[in-house]
């Protein structure tokens, strides 16, 4: 069964004389047992879609486990990738985000 989920997070930033503040951030998570490659596109054109809209938005997938043309996908396209618990991509993701700021 798949079910596609916006989730929303509040990641702390700095602006300006370390003034701290935090943006919304909406995370397009596609979730699946096994995460393929259609559950990555998916994520990346659903965040691409919020981001024409003006909004910040990240994809994500999630599963038990994933094939390895999705990890690899996900690991170029800077999809974080979360499976039984462990994330992958998190480094390259946030380095996005920071250059999307």
């Amino acid at each position: 069964m798949r079910r596609g989920r916006i989730f929303t997070a509040r990641m702390p930033s700095y602006a300006g004389c370390g003034k701290r503040t935090s943006r919304r951030i909406y995370f397009v998570t596609e979730v699946s047992e096994t995460v393929d490659t259609n559950g990555v596109v998916r994520a990346i054109q659903g965040a691409d879609l919020l981001r024409k809209a003006g909004l910040r938005a990240l994809p994500a997938v999630a599963g038990s486990n994933a094939t390895e043309e999705a990890r690899t996908l996900a690991s170029r396209e800077k999809v974080l990738l979360v499976t039984d618990g462990t994330m992958e991509n998190l480094e390259a993701v946030q380095q996005g985000l920071n250059a999307g700021s």
